[in-house]
């Protein structure tokens, strides 16, 4: 069945014989957007959708399907505040005044900032219309977020106040040095094994005060993992952040939340995940940063959540020979398919990456002095 019709019937705004007569009509070339309304669908329904799809799309550079990018074209998209049309640098938010838009997805939009009173930059993240003006939604990403605040580590991107107001929004930490696909980028596609293990560390370092708050990152990819001024790595975008067990969480068992490219076989297929989800995450993300290609590369969401559950990437060696094989072993593990064969705290992974940066210490300083 087709990706949204699947996610309406799992959301129960259809029952399986309207979703199957309504798939059969898609195929026979109906709009889907046409076929939405005909069902019965109120507009924040389908914005609901939107933002799923939105915020599933992250991280693809590939276009969406045509039924996926009909859908999202045809009209649904509530331009609220916190879309980068209604905003723009000088614009005021409470005491914070906009220099430049970061970056949006499904959740809302990110925006440079100066903090008044205090005179300093920071990052403010708005939610989207949709999340804001329907009640539950609202209280649950409020209580995500507060959640997301009490984490303080080096290794985690601070978030510094949380506001309630007409459109909730976040008051984060201003980290100046990029994320690590930046500089991924411009190290020519791919980053030396040394920086990717010092980055990996860090972040499975941080993945263990998340842990130790009871959290779920549940979007952990090199975008989201951002850089310091002395080149230490944050995790960043909590924004999707979850307690694990709890029912304070924005999205329920079924419905996939996340980058495609770099979720874990159940967070694919929309079971519920733990920290070991995270795991596989960092995993995929070590392996972007050494390989400069993603694990798996597919145009469409649908058909990269069947290459994770079906597939294992190529190895990293095939890929990138200069990989020591027992940095193959350590990203092997971390991207087992079944939970259970993965690193289960991210302490232990942490632990590994750093006996590893340690035995090659010496090779890592050779290569220095020689220019490599």
């Amino acid at each position: 069945m087709h990706f949204v019709l699947d996610l309406a019937l799992r959301r129960g705004l259809l029952d399986p014989t309207r979703a199957g007569a309504l798939q059969e009509r898609l195929q026979a070339g109906a709009p889907l957007q046409d076929l939405l309304r005909e069902a019965g669908l109120e507009p924040s329904q389908i914005q609901g959708l939107v933002d799923e799809l939105q915020a599933a799309a992250q991280g693809i550079t590939a276009p969406l399907s045509p039924a996926e990018a009909d859908l999202q074209g045809g009209g649904f998209v509530v331009q609220g505040r916190s879309q980068a049309g209604d905003y723009g640098p000088g614009d005021r938010v409470g005491e914070f005044e906009l220099i430049e838009l970061l970056g949006q997805g499904g959740m809302g939009a990110v925006y440079r900032a100066r903090e008044l009173n205090l005179e300093r930059e920071v990052a403010l993240k708005l939610v989207s219309p949709a999340i804001a003006g329907d009640p539950e939604s609202r209280q649950r990403f409020l209580r995500e977020a507060r959640s997301a605040a009490a984490v303080n580590h080096p290794n985690v991107i601070t978030i510094l106040r949380v506001v309630d107001e007409e459109v909730p929004f976040m008051v984060l930490e201003f980290l100046p040095g990029g994320d690590a696909d930046d500089l991924r980028r411009a190290a020519g596609g791919r980053l030396s094994e040394r920086r990717a293990l010092e980055i990996a560390r860090d972040c499975a370092r941080g993945l263990c005060a998340i842990e130790s708050r009871g959290l779920v990152h549940r979007d952990l990819k090199p975008a989201n993992v951002f850089l310091s001024e002395d080149g230490a790595a944050k995790l960043a975008d909590l924004g999707l952040a979850r307690t694990q067990g709890g029912d304070d969480r924005m999205t329920q068992t079924g419905i996939v939340v996340g980058t495609p490219a770099f979720m874990s076989p159940e967070q694919a297929d929309g079971d519920e995940v733990d920290i070991r989800s995270d795991i596989y995450s960092l995993g995929a993300t070590l392996y972007h940063m050494l390989s400069g290609s993603r694990p798996f590369n597919e145009k469409t969401t649908r058909s990269f959540i069947m290459k994770i559950l079906n597939n294992m990437p190529p190895p990293i060696r095939q890929v990138n020979p200069t990989v020591p094989q027992e940095l193959s072993d350590i990203i092997e593990r971390a991207m087992a398919k079944k939970p259970e064969d993965r690193y289960q705290h991210p302490g232990e992974m942490e632990a590994e990456l750093t006996g590893l940066f340690q035995r090659l210490a010496a090779e890592f300083a050779s290569r220095s002095s020689e220019g490599t």
